[in-house]
């Protein structure tokens, strides 16, 4: 049962990427759907726990972080604590072209 309650929130978080190469431009195959399914695990299952608070390990962000992302992040590592992981990473100001690296850090962060 756990592995079935499971799968519908991944199997849209992989759609959900797909659209989104897609719409970058890159058009869908099976094997393109295949290697972002394989290479982007931690993205895909923080996308499955949108609805839901997530602990987020403390620390700063990498040094090739860039300083408005690094920023976002000790605020998203709060905010995370008393909202959906989903509210708090749409409540940043971050312009989107940078919004992308906020969510791949937080995705490695999840403990």
């Amino acid at each position: 049962m756990r592995l079935e309650s499971a799968l519908e929130p991944q199997l849209a978080a992989g759609a959900w990427l797909a659209c989104l190469s897609a719409r970058a431009g890159r058009a869908p195959s099976l094997r393109g759907i295949a290697e972002l399914w394989r290479g982007l695990p931690l993205v895909r299952d923080l996308l499955a726990r949108w609805q839901t608070r997530v602990t987020l390990a403390n620390g700063v962000a990498p040094d090739s972080t860039p300083p408005e992302v690094a920023q976002a992040w000790i605020v998203l590592q709060k905010r995370a604590t008393q909202v959906t992981i989903g509210e708090a990473l749409a409540d940043t100001t971050l312009p989107p072209a940078t919004r992308p690296i906020l969510l791949r850090l937080a995705s490695d962060r999840i403990r």
